[in-house]
């Protein structure tokens, strides 16, 4: 996988004043952003998808404010709640028809990936196949697609995903738990599976799979002139 760092971010400038945009604040550009998602979106506003927004919104001539919020299920279904000031929401979120049934609306892809599977290094031989993980435990977050595929695979490999996955709150409690051999897998992303395995050689990305998926800013549903703007500048 290549570096985060290669990935070229092509903003277009367009001819758009801050007061042509209908924001919730005004001359601001609120984000509800996923706070556990290193690199893709972590912390206060840090990531490349923060980095992302941060220069639609330079193009936009608006400021920017972060919402950092811990849980991930239903972040992305927020900007199109009328008691929220979210705009849009950022966090790894991949288009789905279960997030647009939930209100979501989705930019254009802004990167691609795989799903995969975080494994200790020294279980590579053990844990090679799908099918091997019967009597081992998988760790992912609910709501996102990492859980929703590792549940899929399981299933086509037959085995009883019921009594392998394990839920965790948040993206912070996965690695612990796989250090403390609590779980034997991280079922997510190979952006954040990859990024933890370059922090530490004792774990390795395994078993890919492509499913089509691609990162998206989610826009609130009342502001289609918000969510064309973006779109032009992906």
């Amino acid at each position: 996988m290549k570096k985060l760092s290669l990935v070229a971010i092509i903003v277009l400038a367009l001819p758009v004043t801050s007061q042509a945009l209908h924001l919730k604040v005004p001359n601001q550009l609120t984000v509800c952003s996923y706070s556990e998602f290193k690199p893709i979106s972590y912390g206060n506003g840090e990531g490349f998808e923060a980095q992302l927004v941060n220069k639609i919104a330079k193009q936009l001539k608006v400021k920017v404010k972060y919402y950092p919020e811990a849980i991930y299920e239903q972040l992305w279904a927020m900007p199109s709640k009328p008691y929220t000031l979210c705009d849009i929401a950022i966090g790894g979120f991949s288009k789905t028809a279960a997030r647009e049934q939930q209100g979501a609306v989705f930019s254009k892809p802004s990167l691609r990936f795989s799903q995969s599977f975080l494994i200790r290094r020294q279980d590579a031989d053990q844990l090679n196949q799908v099918t091997k993980f019967a009597n081992h435990k998988i760790g992912v977050v609910p709501g996102t697609t990492g859980a929703l595929y590792a549940i899929q695979r399981l299933k086509e490999a037959g085995l009883d995903w019921q009594t392998i996955i394990v839920n965790y709150p948040s993206e912070h409690e996965l690695v612990p738990a796989l250090k403390q051999q609590k779980i034997d897998a991280i079922g997510r992303g190979e952006i954040g599976n990859e990024y933890q395995a370059k922090q530490d050689s004792q774990f390795k990305t395994v078993l890919k799979r492509d499913f089509g998926e691609s990162f998206r800013i989610v826009v609130d549903k009342n502001n289609p002139e918000l969510l064309e703007l973006i779109n032009q500048q992906l």
